[in-house]
């Protein structure tokens, strides 16, 4: 694994980081939730951080609704990898649970192994 590569935050990446986030999180591409559509709730996990896009499918097109993020706590980082996809999806289903609960929605995430959970009998406490 080694170190990873230092960057080097410059005044020039520092405004490329902005212009990303504006554009992000500005019309068209952000949009405001519509309660009679379903919902797609898309997470990730890695060592350091959980992230989620919740979004919708709106006029054709899919459009993120928010964005939400968290560090990964020093006590979890250990976890394997299936344990922090779940964790992703359990903190974000319990973050975003008032745009979620008694909606349909889909969660979609890029880790195949969880596809036992749907037909598991024995899970692990976690």
């Amino acid at each position: 694994k080694g170190q990873p590569e230092k960057i080097q935050w410059t005044p020039a990446a520092e405004e490329t980081f902005q212009r990303i986030k504006t554009a992000l999180t500005s019309e068209p591409v952000l949009r405001a939730p519509d309660f009679s559509c379903p919902f797609l709730l898309l997470t990730d996990a890695s060592d350091t951080g959980l992230g989620a896009v919740l979004s919708q499918v709106q006029e054709g097109e899919e459009h993120p609704i928010l964005y939400i993020s968290r560090k990964m706590i020093p006590a979890k980082r250990n976890y394997a990898a299936v344990e922090k996809e779940a964790l992703a999806i359990k903190w974000a289903v319990l973050e975003l649970r008032y745009y979620l609960l008694g909606r349909k929605f889909t969660l979609v995430t890029d880790h195949a192994p969880l596809q036992w959970m749907a037909h598991a009998k024995n899970t692990n406490a976690r």
